[in-house]
């Protein structure tokens, strides 16, 4: 296996890769290329990199995108990591969501925002920085953001995760209420070559546990490039 140089952040539904800044400041100092690839640049990118030398770092929707595509390669990534990801968004969440969205875009993308964090996150002296970013990060294209939960409805990865034998780290939120910790528990043992890592946040652990986040990824990223 080929030495790892890149590092690609995938952001999830209603973000821009700017969400993925804690991360960029502190995976660059370690020596790698960061690429914040928006999600509709991401099939440009795959063709252009050199997958073997990558790791993907894919947060919820940018899970369900990246395998979307990888799962017609040939060749995969030096290792995936998937935060908050699933097999596939249970059919009751995702309709509820589209049929909001319709009805009322806004109301639901603040909804939404609140559905990130945990109880206990919301009470963080933290919380207002936090909501800042997100609110910064946010897509406002309407029919971009529902094209995305109309894919979120259709997709379901099962009948590709046989092909995904390069090393998956899982990182799930233990109380995440988009996608459930034991939904990603199935994930991780439907995948062949994976691990998972629980932490004590909402949906969005790589924000309200940044230094947690940023250092299990780095370990895993690590044994990763000494195991090739």
């Amino acid at each position: 296996m080929r030495s790892l140089k890149n590092i690609v952040f995938l952001p999830g539904w209603s973000f821009k890769a700017g969400i993925w800044k804690g991360q960029k400041d502190y995976f660059s100092r370690l020596g790698f290329n960061i690429i914040l690839c928006q999600l509709e640049d991401l099939g440009e990118y795959i063709e252009a990199i050199e997958l073997e030398e990558t790791v993907f770092i894919a947060w919820s929707l940018g899970w369900f995108r990246l395998l979307d595509i990888l799962k017609d390669k040939k060749s995969l990534p030096q290792a995936i990591i998937g935060i908050s990801a699933v097999i596939k968004f249970k059919n009751s969440l995702i309709r509820m969501i589209i049929q909001s969205f319709k009805k009322n875009h806004t109301k639901l993308l603040t909804d939404f925002d609140s559905w990130l964090f945990s109880e206990e996150e919301k009470k963080s002296a933290n919380f207002n920085k936090w909501n800042e970013l997100i609110l910064g990060s946010r897509i406002k294209a309407r029919d971009s953001l529902l094209g995305d939960l109309l894919f979120l409805e259709n997709i379901d990865l099962t009948p590709y995760l046989n092909k995904f034998n390069t090393p998956i780290l899982l990182i799930a939120g233990k109380k995440d209420i988009i996608c459930p910790l034991d939904e990603s528990g199935k994930l991780c043992n439907a995948l062949s070559n994976s691990k998972i890592e629980i932490m004590d946040t909402g949906h969005i652990p790589f924000l309200t546990k940044r230094n947690e986040f940023n250092k299990a990824v780095e370990r895993y990223i690590r044994k990763v490039a000494d195991d090739s």
